[in-house]
């Protein structure tokens, strides 16, 4: 092979080269990347381009790491779970005293001979003071609490169940056992332990940070999110 067409092969192997790097870099929004390989002989051009793509790809385009996208459905389907779960749980309460889910929840935090007060129940329920104050105020009208006779702190008022109450809660009890056995689908006997074993320290963690003046202020949950394995630890 003479020098001559030596090099209109190397020009012809080089033109098809960059025509790949172009056809190839829009793909990757890589166009400084396109300018800087130009510069570069022929030999080492495709080696560069694809080294670097292959490195940005890790960094830009390769699908997100399974933990993190593991990590960003969590909240997402606990959320979706605990919707169907009141779903259900409405439905198989719709003929009984209590009225939501919240009310039952109320019921059950006061087993028979335990006084609480209400803004205390309020809180330990996950519900706004002003909304839960309404709905405890309806089932005292409706003679499922009543004010304790024994008020221990005189700046709030002390509330217990009734023998309506109780007897209420016992009813939905029974009315929401099909709903466990929905919500648990066909988890094997090992499945549920693990699955409540996790759920448990979620609600131990979640539960620490409720102790918190801020909470549930965003920037506490970003602080706490890296402190996580200390929180985690000491709850």
């Amino acid at each position: 092979m003479t020098k001559k067409t030596l090099k209109s092969s190397k020009t012809v192997e080089k033109s098809l080269t960059l025509r790949l790097v172009k056809a190839l870099a829009p793909h990757f929004e890589r166009e400084e990347l396109l300018g800087e390989l130009q510069k570069c002989s022929d030999r080492e051009l495709l080696h560069q381009f694809f080294t670097r793509i292959e490195q940005n790809d890790r960094r830009s385009f390769s699908p997100p790491p399974v933990e993190d996208e593991t990590t960003r459905q969590i909240p997402y389907l606990i959320a979706r779970l605990s919707q169907f779960a009141r779903i259900y749980m409405k439905n198989a309460l719709a003929e009984s005293e209590v009225q939501s889910p919240e009310e039952f929840g109320f019921l059950m935090a006061l087993p028979d001979g335990r006084s609480m007060a209400k803004s205390d129940l309020i809180r330990e329920q996950l519900i706004e003071i002003p909304t839960g104050m309404d709905m405890l105020r309806r089932m005292q009208i409706r003679g499922l609490i009543e004010e304790s006779e024994a008020q221990p702190d005189r700046r709030s008022k002390w509330i217990q169940r009734t023998k309506k109450g109780s007897l209420a809660a016992k009813t939905c009890l029974e009315k929401l056992t099909p709903v466990i056995q929905v919500i648990s689908a066909e988890l094997k006997t090992g499945e549920q332990s693990e699955l409540t074993s996790i759920l448990q320290r979620l609600d131990r963690f979640h539960t620490h940070l409720t102790e918190h003046p801020e909470w549930p202020n965003a920037r506490l949950m970003t602080q706490t999110r890296a402190e996580a394995p200390v929180v985690l630890k000491r709850v």
